[in-house]
């Protein structure tokens, strides 16, 4: 019962983190600009929430704060490389080499937390990545698309390690207290350079803004992270790559972006990964 509880709440949750995508290419703010300004906004909402909620904002292990400060570090550093993949491609690419962090979590997670290999996780995650592959254009790196997947490359590795990170104070803490944090710790670290950074268009661009910290943020990371209680980093990013095929339905609804034959076909091959992992985390004891 657990696990399903948690599957439901990682699929609505990727439901709006797969809003950034095309909200991410409305806003045309400054990127790190629009990640510092989301990350204030998101910060304030879940804020609120936890204190109508009566959340206990205590941590009480000190090991437990140093790893939701690296959490909210490389998420910001994952959102900012993200932006810039949007700013260079259209949505289908972005997101699709951005979840490419499933094959990395499944491969970096058993190091990092000293667990054994699945061999079934390893296969489906080399599986989403040839998907990823099929649907990547020419690999030119003078190919705007390309230099879109290198950023999408990093940023789905930034998100591997934050989802690591946060994966053993999120057994411990609520989901939401966490993101509080991650994004307070986010703003400490962006706010220091704030004297470098473009604010043309940004009144104007506010409400979108506002917008993306809600869904995307303030709902959409803190179901994700809430998930993480029950499922592990490896079972939640491989469901994740679903968030593709919901992202690239958005940028066809909103900003007419029809995806190609071979993203038609990369998005299937993601899709039936996904199915699977969920068949199989659901059914598990």
């Amino acid at each position: 019962m657990k696990n399903k509880k948690a599957l439901f709440q990682l699929n609505i949750g990727l439901i709006f983190l797969s809003t950034s995508g095309v909200l991410g290419r409305h806003i045309t703010v400054d990127s790190i600009l629009t990640t510092l300004l989301r990350a204030g906004f998101a910060a304030l909402i879940l804020v609120g929430f936890c204190i109508r909620s009566k959340s206990s904002f205590q941590i009480k292990e000190r090991r437990d704060v140093m790893l939701i400060f690296i959490s909210g570090v490389l998420l910001g550093a994952h959102w900012i490389t993200y932006f810039f993949a949007l700013d260079y491609s259209n949505v289908a690419v972005a997101l699709l080499s951005l979840y490419t962090f499933a094959a990395v979590t499944a491969i970096i997670e058993p190091i990092f937390l000293n667990t054994a290999f699945n061999k079934l996780d390893i296969a489906l995650s080399m599986m989403v990545f040839i998907g990823v592959l099929i649907m990547a254009p020419s690999f030119d790196i003078n190919n705007n698309y390309t230099q879109a997947i290198i950023f999408g490359l990093l940023s789905s590795l930034f998100y591997a390690l934050r989802n690591i990170a946060i994966s053993i104070p999120a057994k411990k803490y609520n989901g939401s207290i966490l993101m509080v944090y991650q994004l307070v710790a986010m703003c400490e670290i962006m706010i220091l350079f704030i004297g470098f950074y473009d604010f043309t268009g940004v009144m104007v661009q506010l409400p979108w803004i506002i917008l993306l910290a809600l869904l995307t943020t303030a709902i959409g990371h803190t179901m994700f992270v809430k998930s993480l209680n029950e499922l592990n980093a490896t079972t939640a990013s491989l469901l994740s790559c679903i968030v593709p095929v919901y992202g690239i339905i958005w940028a066809y609804l909103f900003l007419s972006e029809v995806p190609s034959g071979k993203t038609i076909l990369g998005g299937l091959i993601i899709l039936t990964s996904v199915v699977f992992k969920t068949l199989q985390t659901s059914n598990k004891k």
